[in-house]
């Protein structure tokens, strides 16, 4: 039995399969760009965490030329097929970056509200950069556009956050986002199957991944997408070539600068109260 993750079934044959692909293509294609979808993900939690840090898989520091001071995840990359069995291409994010700019918050699992917020919008900057895969710490031939987020820990960021980051633990990053073009490309040289056969063998090179993709015999090709409100930090997420970049020029984040800051006051604000406090006694 072959079971069809899309049409949630199982068939006996891949051509039993297409068919049905084939039939409800309008329909599944629909279906995906009316929907705000997150990639499917692992949300963040201490027993997860414990678990890989015992089974010693954490991922290797992976060093970016970026600024001092800040962080950069890699919220979605591209050329891979993921878990819903769709390939984003390079060029997805152009239209969205400069609508969403400013708009977009970097939030913890997926979680708009006070308190999961890492980074409000003012404070993260948007952009994209091609990465060989391996160069992301993933073991695919093959380059990627990454989407990344440019952000600080700033005072107000969740603390659960700040700890994965800091401590470099084994976390993923997972987009929010609407499809705006999409096609199906199948794997199959019956006439019936032309067009998605001409658009399957057009792009197969492109994906890194082509393996799993020529194991399934059809995939999802994504050519716009529109950022939806927020990015965010989770465990494991749809696409597992997401990692958070660290600046090779280390600095301070502004969250340590503030922390700081408030002991330093803290702490000036005690000297004045003993020093007021003995010349009173004095008196």
């Amino acid at each position: 039995m072959i079971k069809c993750l899309v049409l949630n079934k199982e068939f006996d044959s891949k051509g039993e399969m297409f068919a049905q692909l084939k039939a409800n293509k309008e329909n599944i294609l629909a279906l995906k760009k009316s929907v705000i979808k997150n990639s499917e993900s692992i949300s963040i939690n201490s027993e997860l965490v414990n678990k890989q840090l015992e089974n010693g898989t954490i991922k290797g520091k992976v060093e970016f030329k970026g600024e001092g001071g800040y962080y950069y995840p890699v919220i979605n990359t591209t050329n891979i097929m993921d878990s819903h069995k769709d390939v984003h291409f390079d060029g997805l994010w152009d239209k969205s970056i400069p609508e969403q700019s400013g708009k977009t918050f970097y939030a913890l699992n997926h979680t708009l509200e006070i308190g999961k917020i890492i980074a409000y919008p003012k404070d993260v900057e948007i952009f994209t950069h091609k990465f060989a895969f391996k160069d992301l710490g993933s073991d695919l031939e093959g380059s990627t556009q990454a989407l990344i987020y440019k952000v600080k820990l700033q005072e107000y960021a969740n603390k659960d956050a700040v700890y994965a980051i800091e401590n470099k633990l084994p976390v993923e990053n997972s987009i929010r986002m609407a499809y705006v073009k999409i096609e199906m490309g199948i794997d199959s040289d019956e006439e019936h199957y032309k067009e998605e056969k001409a658009y399957y063998d057009k792009h197969i090179g492109k994906i890194a991944n082509k393996e799993e993709v020529a194991k399934e015999g059809y995939f999802f090709g994504v050519h716009e997408a529109k950022i939806y409100k927020e990015g965010s930090l989770v465990l494991e997420g749809s696409n597992s070539v997401t990692p958070i970049l660290y600046a090779s020029e280390p600095g301070k984040s502004t969250h340590a600068e503030t922390q700081e800051s408030t002991e330093e006051k803290a702490n000036k604000q005690a000297l004045l109260e003993l020093n007021e406090f003995l010349n009173n006694v004095k008196l």
